[in-house]
């Protein structure tokens, strides 16, 4: 995203859903960094949207008063999970995918002109978790690409720019040709080269994560503005 630097305002909003984002680890040994400053990108201003304690996940006791609580349960999957699960091509699964915990969109702004998003999302990877940030520009093009953390002693080869520049120009369309359970599928996903070939369960992750952020990122804000017009 050449030209965003002093000019850009990003703002966060937050998108209470039924899946999670625990905070994770990261032992790469780089000193961690914000998604817009480690993408390049100066924010002239930051403003944020209030914030709400998440509500416990079902089978948890959930506090009203002194005398008071009460415990909620599921009798089928949320309608949501089950269409990203689908979407996916594959279940969430344990620490990193349950659904007590809100996401964080963050919105940018050129001036006073709104041109992209960033969203991360979490999945386990061979040796702990894997955060995955993308930008992406008004249609869903990925325009950015960062691993905001990572447990592996492999992380400082997956978080170098020349891997992350294979996704710029990317869309959800790009990876529904992606199986994210075989780890195949054509096109412009399949041709990403992996840096390290003993990497590759994370280097899975990765790949997975990222079509993860792009389906939900299309659930939260590209379906509904399309259904909006």
């Amino acid at each position: 995203m050449k030209g965003l630097k002093k000019e850009i305002i990003i703002t966060m909003f937050s998108a209470v859903v039924l899946f999670t984002q625990p905070i994770l680890g990261d032992q790469s040994g780089q000193a961690e960094q914000p998604p817009c400053q480690a993408m390049g990108m100066t924010a002239a201003t930051a403003q944020k949207a209030p914030e709400y304690a998440p509500m416990a996940g079902p089978g948890k006791k959930i506090t009203i008063d002194n005398d008071y609580y009460f415990i909620y349960e599921f009798d089928k999957k949320p309608k949501l999970l089950e269409l990203v699960e689908t979407r996916l091509g594959d279940k969430f699964k344990g620490l990193y995918e349950t659904i007590d915990v809100p996401y964080t969109i963050y919105e940018i702004y050129k001036k006073q002109e709104k041109i992209g998003y960033i969203h991360g999302v979490n999945r386990k990877g061979k040796y702990g978790g894997i955060q995955v940030f993308l930008v992406l520009d008004l249609s869903g093009s990925i325009r950015g690409f960062y691993i905001q953390k990572m447990t592996s002693q492999y992380a400082g080869k997956l978080r170098a720019a020349s891997f992350g520049k294979q996704f710029n120009g990317l869309t959800l369309q790009d990876f529904e040709a992606y199986d994210v359970t075989t780890g195949r599928g054509s096109g412009k996903v399949e041709s990403i080269k992996n840096p390290v070939p003993e990497a590759e369960v994370d280097v899975r992750a990765v790949l997975r994560a990222a079509k993860k952020n792009l389906i939900l990122m299309d659930e939260f804000v590209f379906r509904p503005q399309a259904e909006a017009k």
